[in-house]
């Protein structure tokens, strides 16, 4: 198999299907699926929303990572985050300092999220040759984010596409980049750190006719549009023209030969509604950049609006690097 994310096959033939034997609760009302971040358990008047995510493909800045990339999970559930569990998976070799920097990091993220640690494990291991993050984070609400996609709904995305592998690709080549493009353009790739959680766009979202929302990881733009499209009945048209890319990211993916539709892009959100205008308007007046970039369509397929069909891949094209 290949280093990354599971493919989708992969996860259907093995994991899915191995589920399919597991116990089930009345309280569980959201399964593992494709497509699906987070479990829901309906407990009492409440949901108790659940989701998991390891940070594995960059040890740098790993602490905030693990935080924002879970709380971005969580919080398209409609979901408000009360806490989290956390497991430190620790190379050999690995100094006392670095383990406090771990944890400044995960503390002062999860202390602007309100989020409290609740627990977990830490540990050192030779089962691991980077160190590894993992979180699982908890949240509740009164009401799930979760309703059908149905053909005439727009497709909107927040920020832009690839922030995430733009600060991950200057932080694993900040020397080469800042001598060929110099500090500036370093600085504006790093910089892109404030814009990794979809917290804020997320509650205002949940406010509107929204009937989904999914945030952007692994296999980028058009591999989070596959994940959707997996799980729906209908097609999709998809506007790639209207898909933002900062020039950093854009730079960036000429010079490691990226596909900017397909990098890890944390930090952009997926909205899908009936409800375009009103939501597109809020978003850019509380100053987070949101632009229409496909609709829902009868037909049973993933598509450009040239009509050629999307290549999309669960890969993080980071690992090519």
């Amino acid at each position: 198999m290949q280093i990354g994310k599971l493919e989708n096959n992969l996860l259907n033939e093995i994991i899915f299907k191995s589920l399919k034997k597991n116990v089930r609760h009345s309280c569980a009302i959201n399964h593992p699926q494709i497509g699906e971040d987070c479990s829901i358990l309906k407990l009492d008047k409440k949901f108790c929303v659940l989701s998991s995510d390891p940070i594995t493909f960059t040890s740098d800045n790993i602490g905030q990572l693990a935080v924002n990339i879970n709380l971005n999970d969580l919080v398209t559930s409609g979901a408000k985050p009360i806490g989290l569990m956390l497991t430190i998976l620790l190379k050999p070799g690995t100094k006392q300092n670095e383990l406090k920097d771990i944890m400044e990091s995960i503390v002062e993220s999860a202390n602007k999220f309100n989020l409290e640690i609740l627990g977990g494990h830490t540990e050192i291991t030779d089962a691991v040759n980077r160190n590894v993050v993992s979180v699982t984070i908890i949240g509740q609400t009164d009401k799930i984010i979760d309703g059908e996609i149905l053909p005439s709904s727009k497709i909107i995305i927040t920020k832009w596409a690839g922030i995430e592998a733009t600060i991950i690709i200057a932080r694993m080549y900040e020397k080469y980049l800042r001598n060929k493009f110099g500090i500036e353009f370093l600085n504006k790739c790093l910089e892109l750190e404030k814009y990794l959680s979809v917290e804020k766009e997320a509650a205002i979202c949940k406010n509107y006719s929204v009937c989904k929302m999914h945030d952007i990881t692994e296999g980028g733009v058009f591999g989070a549009l596959g994940e959707i499209f997996s799980n729906i009945e209908f097609g999709m048209k998809i506007f790639s023209s209207q898909i933002p890319i900062l020039p950093q990211t854009k730079i960036l993916c000429s010079e490691f030969s990226l596909d900017p539709y397909k990098i890890i892009s944390s930090g952009a959100l997926l909205v899908f509604t009936n409800d375009e205008e009103k939501v597109i308007n809020k978003l850019n007046n509380e100053g987070i950049n949101a632009k229409i970039i496909g609709e829902i369509t009868q037909e049973n397929k993933i598509c450009l609006c040239d009509g050629k069909p999307i290549e999309f891949s669960s890969l993080d094209e980071i690992y090519k690097l």
